[in-house]
């Protein structure tokens, strides 16, 4: 489970006159940047959540939009729901890492295969 960082404080964006309809909120997260941050958008997306990473300091932060007027407990949820696609974005990383050794281990196959037939015509 992702932690916010503790020792950090969150910061927020939007006055109370905005006609914006919303407040951006960065939650400070104790996780190192990783191959994970490229995952997070497509992986905020896929749940419906209106987030993204940015960097502060050298360490990241998961920025949400959160809806002029929501109440209180949609408003956790969504926080709660931002955090929690870290992990959904770290898995997504493993499997785009495997996928992308399969992928080339089935060109460098291609290759050994042509180059053979190659050889074997000359």
């Amino acid at each position: 489970m992702t932690e916010v960082d503790l020792t950090r404080t969150i910061e927020l964006a939007g006055s109370e006159d905005s006609a914006s309809g919303h407040v951006t909120v960065r939650i400070p997260v104790a996780e190192e940047f990783g191959p994970w941050v490229r995952c997070y958008a497509r992986a905020a997306q896929a749940d419906g959540v209106a987030a993204s990473v940015e960097a502060s300091h050298g360490r990241p932060l998961v920025s949400v939009t959160v809806p002029v007027g929501a109440s209180a407990p949609q408003i956790h949820a969504l926080l709660d729901a931002a955090i929690e696609v870290v992990e959904k974005a770290k898995a997504l990383a493993v499997d785009n890492r495997e996928a992308n050794r399969a992928t080339q281990e089935l060109i460098r196959e291609w290759w050994d295969r042509r180059s053979d037939q190659q050889r074997k015509r000359t």
